[in-house]
């Protein structure tokens, strides 16, 4: 039977409304029973306790990279692909993310420009070369040019550490030719994994703008050190 429901049962009771007895205060759950999770939501916990480590471990170095694009939704994004890693795959790796936007309100495809990016490991590093197969359209007028940056984020999902190198091309003209853009990076020593972001700004006379509008970052590549 629910106890008196003018008077708390403890300092610790709660007052709720049930369908069976009305209102009524009762014990806290798993004041007096340890409240248990099946096996189940117990291994979906853990996998989200190490996905959000290992979420963090990428977003700590894309921050800084990002510094003038901040917002969006990539917390969520990584904490769910790493999730499903966890979950799916039992092991971390950076495989999975090619093409996703960092922030979905500005998109890499909505400059209309296919971006193809090529990588190569070898004793000197990682060599990539970016392809474009027509300039960006940023649709304003005051844009005559535009930078691409690219980092390298070499994470290590064994001792959760990450390492991250950075690059900046000189200013690309609207009226140039296309070419392609090299990029290379140092790799550590015992890296085993790296994941590419791009960033593209448009410009005014080779200067950087601080519009959102006219920039976008994406996860364009990611994969094994072989």
């Amino acid at each position: 039977m629910p106890k008196d429901k003018q008077t708390p049962i403890s300092k610790d009771s709660v007052y709720v409304n049930s369908r069976t007895y009305g209102e009524h205060w009762r014990a806290k759950r798993g004041s007096k029973t340890p409240a248990s999770l099946n096996s189940s939501l117990q291994k979906s916990a853990l996998d989200l306790q190490e996905a959000n480590k290992v979420a963090l471990l990428i977003k700590s170095r894309l921050d800084p990279f990002r510094y003038n694009f901040m917002g969006g939704l990539i917390w969520q994004k990584l904490v769910k692909e790493f999730k499903r890693q966890a979950k799916e795959e039992k092991a971390f790796h950076t495989e999975n993310f090619d093409g996703m936007d960092i922030w979905n309100l500005y998109t890499l495809s909505r400059f209309r420009a296919y971006i193809s990016c090529q990588c190569q490991t070898g004793p000197l590093g990682l060599a990539v070369t970016i392809h474009l197969n027509r300039h960006p359209d940023f649709k304003r007028s005051f844009v005559d040019s535009y930078r691409i940056s690219m980092l390298a984020i070499f994470p290590d999902f064994e001792k959760m550490e990450a390492h991250d190198e950075g690059c900046i091309s000189d200013p690309v003209f609207l009226k140039e030719a296309l070419a392609p853009l090299l990029f290379h990076f140092p790799v550590p020593q015992e890296a085993k994994h790296y994941l590419l972001v791009l960033k593209i700004e448009g410009a005014e006379k080779g200067k950087l703008n601080n519009n959102y509008t006219i920039k976008a970052m994406q996860f364009i590549r990611g994969g094994k050190i072989s």
